[in-house]
């Protein structure tokens, strides 16, 4: 009987370790997401003078700054219930730790099917979204956005492409499109060949398919932690029949441990 317990012990101990150093680690990434978020959020806010890397659109890129922001500050909280309750043996803390792990799991759950039946929703959204920066900026009268104007000359540049159906798409060829975009005029034959319309395409779903791995392995990693946070809660001895079986037989006082 002791022997178990010391292994038990022992064995509750090391998870307790392994749980407070995984939410250690979480919530410095999560503290990473914060800042990257806020990074890119207030890159998009100082426009054409930005060094941040669009991806495709500055909507899209504000929402992702937006969406790491949340996330960040979400399991920054969530790491601090883990820890102290793993740190102070707080069964309350661990269960409220393992209900809200099983809330995201169902989340994500949720997520990867939405993504998954809604894929073509979402590429026909980021190519209406792109198609309307390169109209806006092929077209003098409508005054394209400094948002805009940058998001075609980073996709021309980043792409190496030219216009969303090739060069014949511009009224006038960008420097962009050209392989030496210091020139102060793009030509026809100096263009590239390729339109912009397809690239976009890819990378949405190249972007969603690494959406869809990350939250499985993000589900994978959740089952994991609950199953250390129930492994790390205080042991009922109470509701333990070996534990039970020795009072009865007067082996034990009740204020005693085993």
């Amino acid at each position: 009987m002791c022997r178990c317990k010391t292994i038990w012990d022992w064995l509750q101990g090391c998870v307790k370790a392994l749980l407070v150093l995984l939410n250690v680690i979480v919530g410095v990434l999560a503290a990473l997401f914060i800042a990257l978020g806020a990074y890119l959020i207030y890159q998009v806010k100082r426009g054409p003078d930005s060094d941040a890397i669009v991806i495709d659109d500055p909507t899209i890129t504000m929402s992702i700054g937006a969406a790491l922001l949340l996330i960040g500050c979400v399991s920054l909280l969530i790491t601090i219930l883990g820890c102290s309750g793993a740190c102070t043996g707080s069964e309350a803390a661990l269960k409220w730790y393992i209900r809200v792990l099983v809330t995201l799991i169902v989340l994500q759950v949720v997520g990867v099917v939405v993504g998954i039946i809604y894929r073509k929703v979402v590429e026909d959204l980021v190519v209406s979204n792109n198609r309307d920066a390169f109209n806006a900026v092929n077209d003098v009268s409508r005054n394209a956005t400094n948002l805009q104007i940058m998001m075609v000359i980073s996709m021309q540049l980043r792409e190496q492409c030219c216009g969303l159906t090739g060069p014949e798409f511009w009224t006038n060829l960008p420097p962009s499109c050209c392989l030496d975009d210091t020139l102060d005029k793009c030509s026809q034959e100096d263009a590239y060949t390729q339109g912009c319309l397809e690239p976009i395409r890819r990378n949405t779903n190249s972007l969603l398919v690494k959406l869809v791995i990350y939250k499985i392995i993000f589900i994978v990693f959740l089952g994991m932690c609950i199953a250390m946070a129930h492994c790390a809660k205080p042991k009922n001895r109470s509701k333990d029949p070996a534990y039970g079986k020795l009072l009865e037989d007067g082996g034990l006082h009740l204020d005693e441990t085993y």
